[in-house]
């Protein structure tokens, strides 16, 4: 007979009415007043009708991993049985009943392209059935290319997608993923062509703001545009009648922002106002318009401000002050 106290507490982890999945951890830890020779773990699948040994470890503790992907969907019992060093054993009365779940939920369907643009797009699709549904995978890429992107989407059956390529055709596939990380079959894959770029990149800021400036203006331009700037192209003019262009500032890196550095010698330009203005062009070949553009007007001021003529002193009780009228329009500051 057992003579000895065995299973008390909560000794079988986890615990009873937990949900396995994949491969998991159990854990069982015995006590006896003699001492633990060995711990043995069976399995029943049939409601207790029949058992099988899952593993054996020497000892008061028994840990070891049970590999449940065997099973799809099922419901197991499995129990643990003590054998001290005088040769009892526990009754094995102690069943700890779990539900195996490694199915995914099911196939999405009812893809659809709600809208597209030159460089966006958005998806959406059915919702499924099961309960206990925690995330939609989606995988997007280049239609007929190994590479794809995924992202994840939770509480919502749609996608917008940005960044795409105009005149590109992409495929688009999503499955469902529950609580347990299980992966339902991906869907038939839905496939677009995004309509080629028409929108011309337009001129955002130009910097810096109007003012004076002697020998040169540095110039930043920036230009965004909704798939890639390529190039800013500046132009210059006394008269806004005439322009010259001045300089084209390749993009050397592809993006929809670009910021062109340019330091324009207004040495050959007469004192007086020169007007400047700008316009990009994308990969695609758009191109904004002059007739459009902004156009900031800058003072070209290579004099000096004139002499002071008109300094007159008055006496105060504690002090002299100093008075003078504005010798020009664009005095910086005075020098006494």
């Amino acid at each position: 007979s057992w003579n000895g106290c065995i299973f008390q507490g909560p000794l079988f982890l986890p615990g009873s009415g937990t949900v396995l999945t994949s491969v998991v951890t159990l854990n069982v830890k015995a006590q006896d007043n003699i001492g633990i020779s060995k711990i043995t773990c069976f399995l029943s699948d049939d409601e207790g009708e029949t058992w099988t040994e899952l593993f054996t470890a020497s000892g008061d503790n028994l840990s070891d991993r049970f590999d449940t992907t065997g099973y799809e969907e099922a419901s197991v019992q499995i129990k643990a049985i003590a054998y001290d060093y005088a040769g009892n054993e526990s009754s094995g009365a102690n069943i700890n009943i779990y539900a195996i779940d490694n199915k995914g939920p099911e196939q999405v369907g009812g893809l659809i392209l709600k809208a597209s643009g030159a460089t966006t797009a958005t998806v959406a699709w059915e919702d499924v059935a099961d309960q206990d549904l925690r995330r939609f995978i989606v995988r997007y890429g280049v239609a007929d290319s190994d590479k794809y992107i995924t992202r994840y989407i939770y509480n919502t059956l749609g996608i917008n997608l940005s960044g795409l390529k105009p005149g590109e055709t992409y495929s688009v596939t999503v499955a469902a993923e529950d609580i347990y990380g299980n992966v339902g079959a991906f869907s038939e894959p839905l496939t677009f062509t995004t309509p080629e770029d028409s929108t011309a990149p337009a001129i955002i800021s130009i910097l810096p703001e109007p003012s004076y400036f002697a020998a040169s203006i540095p110039l930043r331009v920036t230009a965004s545009d909704d798939y890639s700037v390529a190039s800013v192209t500046l132009e210059a003019s006394t008269d806004q009648k005439t322009w010259k262009k001045v300089a084209t500032i390749e993009n050397q890196a592809a993006g929809r922002s670009f910021t062109a550095s340019y330091t324009l010698d207004v040495s050959g330009y007469p004192e007086g106002t020169l007007y400047v203005r700008a316009y990009a062009a994308d990969l695609a070949g758009n191109t904004g318009t002059v007739e459009n553009a902004a156009v900031y007007a800058y003072m070209v001021d290579r004099t000096a401000p004139a002499a002071m003529d008109t300094l007159i002193a008055l006496e105060n009780d504690s002090c002299i002050e100093l008075q003078w009228e504005e010798a020009d329009k664009d005095v910086d500051y005075y020098r006494l």
